[in-house]
């Protein structure tokens, strides 16, 4: 009885030493970004805060909020999806470095952006295995984009474009979360 306790205890820990190996195996491995990371040099948009786009009705305590932080040296940071009523806490999360604690294992978190004049891009990782997707869009003015689209960098993960129309607005912020990670370079 012992032994078979011994035995699946080394059993789950091989499966857990090995889960990412397994996942690989199943569904295949991480696809790298695309874009080259070029530091942003522009004044389009400001970049003193977070953008925020809103999933229901503005204001609601119940109502989704999803962030993302612009960086000057060409990095995108997703600040995650939460409860407009939970902000408050997510937001000093971001204040004490708990949040960057908390993603810097993760490669989902991480892109890169690319400004043009009037339009936005930034390429992201999503889903598991990741997968990586360009968001794409327009310039409204120095606080306001819309993200008109998203496709697949390589034509996969089931989609190649989604029309999408999601308004991101700027929300001045600081400190805002440290862009250095071990993903972009």
């Amino acid at each position: 009885m012992k032994s078979a306790h011994v035995l699946f205890v080394i059993m789950i820990c091989i499966l857990f030493y090995s889960c990412e190996s397994l996942i690989e195996i199943l569904f295949g491995k991480n696809e790298e970004l695309t874009f080259i990371k070029t530091d942003y040099v522009g004044d389009q948009l400001k970049i003193d805060g977070y953008y925020y786009h809103w999933y229901g009705k503005p204001y609601n305590d119940k109502s989704l909020m999803e962030i993302l932080f612009l960086y000057r040296n060409g990095v995108v940071l997703w600040g995650g999806t939460q409860h407009f009523e939970e902000l408050n806490i997510r937001e000093s999360e971001f204040i004490s470095g708990k949040y960057h604690q908390e993603i810097t294992k993760n490669p989902m978190f991480w892109g890169i952006l690319a400004i043009d004049s009037t339009t936005i891009q930034y390429e992201m990782l999503h889903g598991g295995p990741f997968r990586a997707m360009i968001d794409s869009g327009i310039i409204i003015n120095d606080s306001t984009f819309v993200i008109l689209k998203r496709k697949s960098s390589y034509g996969t993960y089931g989609i190649k474009e989604k029309d999408l129309q999601d308004t991101f607005r700027l929300k001045p912020f600081s400190p805002k979360p440290d862009s250095t990670n071990i993903y972009i370079k």
